[in-house]
């Protein structure tokens, strides 16, 4: 494989980890190539930005009962 198709691999096993769909990816893929309009994209990427920012904030949490239990088991 090339250094471009890794890349893109790369990109594309990232966007899934983060459930993002293939059709999704799909999408974002084509505005590299081929400009056009960028809604479909902007809504693409805002929704999935909101869904990282939740899974943030949970892992966040788990983060925090985890220690807590590291405490408590100490």
């Amino acid at each position: 494989y090339s250094e471009k198709h890794l890349e893109e691999i790369k990109f594309i096993q990232h966007c899934r980890s983060l459930g993002i769909s293939l059709e999704e990816i799909k999408v974002l893929k084509e505005l590299t190539t081929t400009p056009s309009d960028c809604s479909s994209a902007n809504t693409i990427i805002n929704k999935n930005l909101t869904l990282i920012e939740v899974k943030i904030a949970e892992l966040k949490n788990l983060q925090k009962q985890l220690l807590s239990l590291i405490l408590v088991l100490d």
